[in-house]
């Protein structure tokens, strides 16, 4: 019986960590100006939202389980029941698509489709705002080393 539990246990470690390697995988994907911490709160945040669906701010147990119910039927794709590697990937290119989007259009300000030289140079600069601690508009070499000091591995403070 108690192998039973662990299994139990096991299965629903293995499911979480499946979901947040599949956000974290659709988080990295693409190179983004605010880097990788940036893109992981990003979509950490659009997940909680679409989660959150009375939208009340909160996202109780059953809310959850619904949204991780709606994304397994999204990548079924042949209503089969199961998720095959190449139905996970293909929904992984999908929400990689979303996002190249939705910051397509943020620079994109007209809505044009296509990113001017004016509008390039307008985006926010979310990654040289953290290095500029004085917000002076210059990012020093003594900034740049601190920033570069104020992380061990894996990007944890020190």
């Amino acid at each position: 019986m108690k192998n039973l539990n662990i299994t139990r246990v096991s299965t629903r470690a293995l499911l979480l960590v499946g979901g947040a390697s599949l956000l974290a995988a659709t988080a990295l994907a693409e190179p983004h100006e605010g880097g990788p911490r940036a893109q992981m709160r990003e979509a950490a945040k659009e997940m909680f939202q679409e989660a959150d669906a009375n939208k009340d701010g909160e996202v109780t147990r059953e809310e959850m389980a619904a949204f991780r119910q709606a994304q397994f039927e999204e990548m079924d794709t042949d209503n089969d029941g199961s998720v095959t590697e190449a139905e996970m990937a293909a929904f992984r290119e999908a929400k990689k698509a979303e996002q190249r989007a939705k910051r397509m259009a943020k620079i994109d300000t007209n809505g044009d489709g296509v990113i001017s030289a004016e509008e390039f140079a307008a985006a926010p600069t979310p990654f040289f705002d953290r290095l500029d601690k004085d917000g002076d508009g210059v990012v020093t070499e003594a900034e740049l080393e601190k920033a570069g000091r104020g992380h061990g591995r894996r990007g944890h403070r020190n």
